[in-house]
């Protein structure tokens, strides 16, 4: 599936199915994915520069602290209702990672969410 600006992908880890994810790649090469494991949302960026990092993730000014976990390629942080629901609205997304910034659009960002629902539905 595919949304402007953004790729809609279905996972499979050892053959199974692992959930879906949304993701858009901004100006300095830097990813940002917003995936659903069928039971939790996850917000991951290519950023990878520590096994742990605390931070947090601000979209339109209104900001959430937590931390990023590295699994290898990228760092990834659990995503809570209200912070799905504000990216889906929102119009830009901040990552703050220790003394880094990485600023992303969400333009497209309800339709991206909303592929990712469509797609935990696929009878995978």
């Amino acid at each position: 599936t595919q949304v402007p600006g953004w790729s809609i992908v279905a996972h499979k880890f050892s053959g199974a199915f692992g959930g879906c994810s949304a993701w858009t790649e901004q100006p300095g090469g830097f990813q940002l994915h917003l995936g659903n494991t069928g039971t939790e949302w996850r917000l991951a960026t290519t950023f990878n520069p520590a096994d742990r990092i605390s931070g947090s993730i601000e979209v339109d000014g209104q900001r959430w602290t937590t931390s990023f976990l590295s699994n290898g390629e990228m760092l990834v942080s659990p995503l809570t209702g209200p912070l799905v629901d504000a990216a889906a609205a929102g119009h830009q997304m901040r990552l703050f990672l220790g003394g880094n910034v990485l600023t992303f659009s969400m333009a497209g960002s309800r339709g991206a969410i909303n592929a990712v629902f469509d797609c935990l539905r696929q009878p995978w």
